[in-house]
């Protein structure tokens, strides 16, 4: 199978220290006589990350090494983390989990304009990562009485309820209803790479009661993956997630319901599917983030952020925004994530005991 990137590393070994670095295209010149100093300003900046990683046995990082090699150099790419600060300082941010979208297009500079908050709330705190881009592997995700989503004696109703976010941006859940013993839904999608990868859907039961419900990702030949059977209730929306691990280069299937799980009578809402192809549960992205304009941006929070009585806020960033974002593309703060490119480091060190050794430097990817 072809490589695909960016790619991502495997979850073990974990970094034991990663040093960002801020880089910034600013000369200073100081006159001699006077000391007089004058800046000079230059559009470039970009981040750089110097990895380090715990010495380990031969099975431990031979994965790491297999996925460093794969980047051939500067060619490819690779999705990173911050692994010590992978939500906002702020817990009360949870509250607007996956409401947080850009407001307005052309935007540009070090300010962001987002909407759709809970109003006169506190969001970020100074510090914090956001992402902005990435990927919803998934075609159809609120509309699943669309024919993509393929169904065994199950009837469904789009437009049926309100989201879990509720009804600011829109959007509405699906009401599905089984009419057999053996209800599901599926879906095929093609997952860019073999490493871990993060199924996930909002479900609530529609009648009284509570619903073990059967959840699997299995390639295109039937075999497993991964499943779990998550419990629905009534009383509230819950948003489940289910990761994996994809074995080959085939079309995968992302199912809910099935294994005699889904009888009649047992109605559930859906809403939101969405197949992250990384092995980190993200914000929901809407299907249209595949023609977003950005491939996973990273930028630092630079101040406090309070949204005002509309839900409106403006975020001040490091760097400034790469490309203009599209209105209503998804902000990312969970695992936030940014695109890079090795500049050294795929080499490693055995030693006497076979321990491995092994450090690499990366560069903000800023290709297209």
């Amino acid at each position: 199978m072809p490589v695909t990137y960016p790619i991502c590393l495997p979850l073990k070994p974990s970094t034991n220290q990663l040093v960002f670095k801020k880089q910034s295209a600013v000369s200073t010149s100081v006159a001699p006589s006077s000391f007089k100093a004058q800046s000079y300003v230059w559009p470039g900046q970009g981040w750089m990350v110097d990895a380090t990683w715990p010495p380990g046995v031969r099975s431990r990082m031979e994965p790491l090494v297999a996925a460093l090699s794969s980047l051939n150099g500067g060619e490819g790419s690779v999705l990173l983390r911050d692994n010590s600060n992978v939500s906002s300082q702020n817990t009360s941010l949870a509250a607007n989990i996956n409401r947080l979208v850009v407001n307005g297009a052309s935007q540009t500079g070090y300010d962001l304009n987002i909407k759709n908050a809970i109003a006169l709330q506190a969001l970020f705190k100074a510090g914090d990562w956001i992402q902005l881009g990435g990927k919803n592997l998934l075609a159809k995700t609120q509309v699943f009485n669309d024919a993509l989503w393929i169904k065994n004696t199950l009837t469904v109703t789009d437009n049926s309820a309100a989201a879990p976010t509720g009804t600011f941006d829109g959007t509405t859940a699906a009401l599905c209803a089984p009419s057999g013993t053996d209800s599901y839904l599926y879906q095929y999608f093609q997952p860019p790479g073999r490493w871990g990868h993060t199924f996930s859907f909002w479900g609530k039961k529609n009648v009284s009661g509570q619903l073990g419900l059967l959840v699997r990702v299995s390639n295109n030949f039937g075999t497993t993956l991964a499943q779990s059977v998550v419990v629905l209730n009534n009383t509230s929306w819950q948003r489940f997630s289910l990761p994996f691990f994809p074995q080959d280069g085939t079309l995968c299937v992302a199912q809910i319901g099935g294994g005699s799980t889904w009888p009649t009578g047992q109605n559930c809402l859906l809403w939101g599917a969405q197949v992250d192809p990384v092995p980190y549960l993200q914000e929901y992205r809407p299907a249209v983030a595949t023609a977003y304009s950005k491939q996973y941006e990273l930028y630092k929070v630079i101040n406090d952020v309070y949204s005002d009585n509309s839900g409106n806020a403006t975020v001040t960033l490091w760097p400034k925004l790469r490309t203009s974002p599209l209105d209503g593309e998804a902000v990312t703060w969970n695992s936030a994530l940014g695109r890079f490119a090795l500049v050294s480091g795929d080499d490693w060190s055995i030693d006497s005991t076979d321990v491995y050794g092994m450090q690499s430097t990366f560069v903000e990817d800023q290709r297209p």
